[in-house]
């Protein structure tokens, strides 16, 4: 578990270091934006997680020995949900609060983060039987409420990427369900 959210933390790192931009994802949907600078510092800060766990741990080993495996997750622990807290800390102070023009932009706004947020789950196990035909249709229904009232434009990019998560989702499961059954087919 720690693992992929110190996974989900590196990309988000990456991601703000190269763009300039923190997901909206990591700091409260489309209420939040930071950009520039403080979006980098934030971006090496959610990277360090998983290389200072990885460090610590092999620093505790060499040291400790068989008795740091306890220590190293404590450590871990302690690390990325640290790094966590001080990031989102940091996102509400250094970052602006933009408030959507009107209701509809709203709508397409929560549509849209909540897509994205149904296809990030999508890939946890057998949840994405759920999961992922909700990120299909609200990722629809914001495209569509973008393309009726032609607000939102900038939420398009995050509907089309969840809708894509989402139908790359469907398609693994719908593959790893007909292994499955050619598997037991031939068994039996």
């Amino acid at each position: 578990m720690l693992l992929i959210l110190e996974i989900a933390m590196l990309i988000g790192g990456i991601y703000a270091l190269i763009s300039a931009k923190v997901p909206s994802l990591l700091v409260g949907g489309g209420k939040v934006q930071i950009e520039g600078l403080p979006a980098r510092l934030i971006g090496v800060l959610l990277i360090l997680p998983l290389p200072t766990a990885f460090i610590g741990g092999v620093l505790m080993a060499l040291l400790l020995g068989e008795e740091a495996a306890n220590y190293a997750v404590l450590l871990e622990i302690f690390v990325v949900f640290g790094i966590a807290i001080l990031a989102v800390i940091l996102s509400r102070v250094l970052g602006k609060r933009i408030e959507p023009e009107n209701e509809i932009e709203a709508t397409i706004a929560k549509k849209a983060q909540g897509a994205l947020m149904y296809a990030i789950l999508s890939a946890t196990g057998f949840a994405a039987l759920i999961a992922c035909p909700l990120a299909i249709v609200y990722a629809n229904q914001a495209i569509k409420l973008i393309d009726e009232h032609e607000v939102g434009e900038e939420h398009r990019g995050k509907a089309k990427t969840a809708r894509v998560i989402a139908s790359v989702a469907t398609a693994l499961w719908v593959a790893a369900a007909t292994c499955l059954l050619s598997s037991v087919l031939v068994l039996s």
